[in-house]
C-alpha cells in the first residue's frame, strides 16, 4: 500500500510505560511480540492488496 506521496505506508508505533523497571522485565517479549504482530500485520495487508481478506 501506498501513501500519498506515493511511497510505501509509514506506520509508527509506540508504547509506553509509567516504570523503566517495567519496561526492561517485558522488553524482550514486547520485541518479540511487537515483530509477530507486525508480520501478521503485514500478511493482512497483502490480502487486502490482493483481494483475498475477508
Amino acid at each position: 500500500m501506498h501513501g500519498p506521496d506515493g511511497r510505501a505506508t509509514k506506520v509508527t508505533f509506540r508504547q509506553t510505560f509509567k516504570k523503566e523497571k517495567q519496561f526492561e522485565q517485558i522488553k524482550q517479549m514486547c520485541i518479540n511480540g511487537n515483530e509477530e504482530n507486525f508480520d501478521r500485520f503485514g500478511q493482512l495487508l497483502e490480502e487486502i492488496k490482493s483481494g483475498s481478506a475477508g
